[in-house]
Order: C-alpha cells, then structure tokens, then sequence
C-alpha cells in the first residue's frame, strides 16, 4: 500500500538530483579549463602553429608571490609568465571573463609551446624572436576583438634591448 508512494517520492527525489546536477553551473575551475583549451585554439590558430598536446595548468598567485617567484628579489613587473607547462598569472586578472587577460594566457600559450618544441633561446636575438612571435599573436587577438590595447601591447617590443 505504501509501496507506489514510495516509488513515487524516489522517481522524483533522484528526478530533481539529475535536473539539478544537469543545469548547475559550472565551477570557476571548470570554465578556466574550457578557456584555456579555447585559448590553444586561438594561440595554434593565429601562431600557425600546431596546438599543445596537453593543457597547461594555470595558477594565480598574488602579485608580490608572482613578482619574488619571477624575478626574486628585482626586476620589472610581470603580469603573467610561464614555467614548463605551468603558466603563473595575477590573481587580479581573470582570462575567463576579460579579453585583455585572455590574451595574455594566449601570449603564455605561445611560449609553453615555444618550450614544448625545444625552441629555447641561445641569446638575445633568440629570445626577442621568441618573445616578438608570442606578443605578435596577443595582438592578433585583440586586433580580431576590436580592442585599441592592441596597438601598446605592440608597442611593448620597442623596450626589448639585446
């Protein structure tokens, strides 16, 4: 006798369990993992180049922990760098939600790749070369977007002195 009613309350207690697990939204993580294979795509895409093998892991860290890690003790200030297949960003920046900063994980992209192919620099020339094709498909990027910070994120090659 109690039996339908029971059924009843299962079929519908696991019913609102799937609808819910099936619309709820994604985590943080998960749409950094989406953006950042969106952003091998874009970074293989405009670099010409094949896309990664394996998708880097992205780490944010406060600005002074990013700095010391970078430079130790000195040097100028970096928003994003890479480190083998780990690409350290500001944990002021969000690549999921603003362009600017999407392109700066494409730029880091273009670098693990550089690294992934064994395309380490020997000198100056070989790292401006380096550092020109990442900053050159950021720009591609922003040109693509429409965003006018294109044009000084081009602009930052003229400080690089061999």
């Amino acid at each position: 006798r109690w039996l339908p009613w029971i059924i009843i309350g299962l079929w519908a207690f696991f019913g609102f369990i799937l609808y819910h697990q099936a619309n709820a939204t994604p985590t943080h993580l998960e749409v950094l993992k989406l953006v950042t294979e969106q952003a091998m795509k874009d970074a293989a895409r405009l670099s010409k180049k094949p896309i990664l093998d394996f998708i880097p892991l992205v780490v944010f860290l406060q600005s002074n922990v990013l700095q010391n890690r970078y430079h130790g003790t000195g040097g100028k200030a970096v928003m994003a760098f890479h480190d083998g297949g780990v690409i350290y960003m500001d944990d002021r920046l969000d690549p999921t939600t603003d362009e600017v900063a999407y392109s700066m994980l494409i730029h880091e992209i273009v670098h693990v790749k550089q690294e992934k192919d064994k395309d380490y620099p020997q000198n100056c020339e070989d790292w401006f070369r380096l550092e020109k094709e990442a900053v050159m498909t950021q720009v591609q990027y922003l040109r693509e977007k429409g965003n006018i910070l294109n044009g000084l994120v081009l602009q930052t090659l003229r400080f690089y002195k061999c």
